[in-house]
């Protein structure tokens, strides 16, 4: 991944995505208490990490927060792996975190960038990111061999909305962009994860260009 490596600091935490400062023993140890991350390995992280634009929260040399994004670095990124750690929250470092991957100077002016949450959307919202849909059809091949546990939830949120849209008797719609699927609300399904959009709008932040 050619991004450059930056810092910023917000009190005694600072944030990098240098990935010479990210151990993936302590990202693999966050993502372990979310309810997608069982499945990873430590060899299929460091590899994601190696290919990921990464951030990185630090308190003095504790990683407390982690987060990744997938990118051509031109037209489209998708967040994934966003997490705080349990002792840290409510301090309003996922905010801070969310809102420098939004600022990342070479995450600017993409046409797309798409999220999947289940549980995080008013904070998203807040960051100006909205649900959507368009008449493109949402499709995905998986290896059978490969257990992830948001693609199935997603899969059967899928199924849900097609149910609901077929006993009204109306086309249910799916929007899809690159890899990641575009957007997806599924209803009356609050448990399912849900991918957002942003509206443009790139909070002002101070990066430090990492040594």
């Amino acid at each position: 991944m050619q991004d450059s490596p930056l810092e910023t600091r917000r009190g005694s935490l600072w944030l990098t995505t240098d990935r010479r400062r990210l151990d993936p023993t302590a990202a693999l140890a966050l993502l372990r208490t979310t309810y997608w991350g069982d499945s990873l390995t430590l060899e299929v992280l460091t590899r994601a990490i190696e290919h990921s634009v990464c951030f990185g929260v630090f308190d003095a040399h504790t990683l407390i927060a982690f987060g990744r994004v997938i990118t051509d670095l031109a037209t489209y990124a998708y967040w994934t792996d966003v997490v705080v750690a349990e002792a840290h929250r409510g301090r309003g470092i996922g905010r801070w975190l969310s809102e420098t991957m939004l600022a990342h100077p070479q995450l600017q002016g993409f046409r797309r960038v798409s999220l999947l949450t289940r549980d995080a959307v008013s904070l998203y919202e807040r960051l100006g990111f909205r649900p959507t849909a368009g008449a493109l059809t949402y499709m995905e091949h998986r290896d059978p061999g490969v257990k992830n546990t948001i693609l199935r939830a997603l899969s059967i949120g899928l199924l849900a909305l097609a149910g609901q849209a077929a006993a009204q008797r109306i086309t249910p719609q799916f929007a899809s962009g690159g890899a990641p699927p575009a957007a997806l609300v599924v209803p009356r399904r609050p448990s399912a994860p849900a991918l957002l959009v942003p509206q443009p709008r790139v909070p002002s932040t101070h990066w430090e260009v990492s040594p």
